[in-house]
């Protein structure tokens, strides 16, 4: 299942464990509001000493022991060393005993919901170090005392929020893992997830970012709608209501970044990080430090090596690594650096992990014999950062008899169909898309099944929903593809809003 979740997705729904208000046992303080400023801005050592201090202070105080929690889950789960991964196990196992032996605390909703977010951070790293068994057992607990905590107090607004967003997510799950939601009772409705979360939206009276709890809401309403739903005008509207500067708390700024990748804010994106001092979160987040070198290679930068050397070179952990030196080979490739590109080639295959989806593609993609077509490879890197005129330019640019093979051919009609596509020339982008299906619908590619997929998009937009239920079961009807768990789930997420 940890495939289907990327990890700069699963530490945005735990962001909803800070946004706490004012409680008689669970005492929210000026401290506690200085300590969820340094989590949100990766500022671990702060939060450590503040914690101390607060705890010291105020022992009876449980909210502190949530927070202790939450900065501890951040800093494993971004840094990605196995000893953090021990110390958290064992320091949240103290710090969960602390909480459940208050009994008296049980009349408060934040009793039940401290518990279930502790499980559920638990449950995360489990998942992502290969404990599997424990971590479903603690999925198990942490889903029912979130439940418990909903039907006792259904006008607490976090409890609220996060089972919205697992309704939502579980809706999406591929099929080969339901049988595990039904295990644990955890509901995969679309629609009811949707109407819970908005409920959540809409009690939210403080829509401002001096609000933790609309902050939290809006970390996990970015991370639904731009890595699970992918709902376009709900992205647009998020990423214009992220007012940033180069001063605001590094989660929003990721926030702001991820956001605008899938709006083609590349220029923008890159001008946001450029003024960010890099000493901020090249050690402590250094999924950034990859994200911005992979902007660049987007935008053709002449020193878009820079960035992803150093995340190779500095990273201890084991994601985006197959992937960076991916990213590294076809900059040398299209500089025209043959010994640069075999070079990271080859460590694309030997070096990292293939636990990500991004490494998982670069493992595929490196191991191929054949080798790429650097003008292809172009294109689709412009396409990416959403510089669909200049990749249509390069694509103009390829002779036909310098595409070695069928895929390579078959590839340069999917890659202008995607850009005409992008730049809303649906007629011909329809065209292209159904001759990509129609010549390379009995091979193992991702072409076929991923034009179905664009199909379907442009035929929902346009609210011909017939024909985007049509070709979204086409989609689905391709098995034994490349990137088939992918292109699948994001196919059942448009069939799971199509209207019925």
């Amino acid at each position: 299942m940890m495939s289907f979740l990327r990890k700069e997705k699963l530490f945005l729904i735990t962001l909803v464990l800070l946004c706490y208000r004012a409680n008689a046992t669970f005492k929210r303080t000026a401290v506690f509001d200085e300590l969820l400023i340094n989590v949100f801005d990766f500022k671990f050592k702060e939060s450590t000493n503040l914690l101390d201090k607060a705890i010291l202070n105020d022992p009876q105080n449980s909210l502190l022991q949530v927070a202790a929690n939450f900065s501890a889950f951040i800093e494993t789960l971004s840094k990605e060393e196995r000893q953090s991964f021990i110390d958290y196990k064992k320091n949240t196992a103290i710090r969960y005993s602390k909480i459940e032996a208050d009994g008296q605390r049980k009349d408060s909703p934040y009793y039940l919901y401290a518990l279930s977010v502790l499980n559920f951070q638990t449950a995360i790293l489990k998942f992502k170090n290969e404990e599997y068994i424990t971590g479903a057992f603690q999925l198990n607990m942490a889903y029912k005392q979130l439940k418990e905590c909903s039907e006792l107090f259904p006008s607490f607004i976090p409890a609220k929020t996060l089972m919205g967003a697992a309704t939502i997510i579980a809706s999406l799950v591929p099929e080969k893992y339901k049988w595990f939601l039904k295990l644990i009772g955890i509901e995969d409705d679309w629609f009811i997830g949707i109407k819970v979360f908005t409920e959540a939206e809409n009690s939210i009276k403080d829509k401002s970012f001096n609000n933790p709890e609309w902050v939290e809401f809006i970390c996990i309403k970015a991370f639904i709608f731009n890595n699970i739903a992918d709902d376009h005008l709900r992205i647009q509207k998020l990423y214009n209501d992220l007012q940033i500067t180069p001063e605001s708390a590094l989660t929003l700024i990721y926030l702001k970044v991820k956001l605008g990748n899938k709006l083609g804010k590349t220029d923008d994106n890159i001008q946001l990080m450029e003024s960010i001092e890099p000493q901020r979160y090249q050690s402590d987040f250094p999924y950034l430090t990859y994200l911005f070198g992979s902007m660049k290679l987007n935008r053709i930068d002449d020193n878009a090596n820079i960035m992803l050397l150093k995340y190779v070179a500095h990273f201890k952990g084991r994601n985006y690594i197959k992937s960076a030196y991916q990213k590294l080979s076809w900059y040398y490739l299209i500089n025209h650096q043959l010994e640069g590109y075999k070079k990271y080639r080859k460590n694309a295959i030997i070096l990292g992990e293939e636990l990500m989806y991004e490494d998982k593609q670069a493992m595929i993609e490196s191991e191929t014999d054949s080798f790429p077509n650097p003008d292809l490879i172009k294109s689709r890197l412009l396409f990416d950062g959403g510089y669909y005129e200049k990749s249509m330019e390069v694509l103009k640019s390829i002779k036909p008899e310098n595409l070695s093979g069928k895929r390579q051919s078959i590839e340069y009609k999917y890659r202008e169909a995607r850009n005409l596509h992008s730049l809303l020339k649906y007629p011909k982008a329809i065209e292209l898309y159904n001759q990509v299906i129609s010549e390379s619908k009995n091979e193992k590619w991702y072409y076929a099944a991923n034009s179905a997929l664009q199909l379907g998009l442009i035929y929902e937009e346009i609210k011909q929903y017939s024909f985007a239920s049509k070709y979204i079961d086409l989609c689905l009807s391709f098995k034994d593809i490349e990137y088939e768990e992918s292109i699948h789930s994001k196919a059942k997420n448009v069939k799971a809003r199509l209207p019925h």
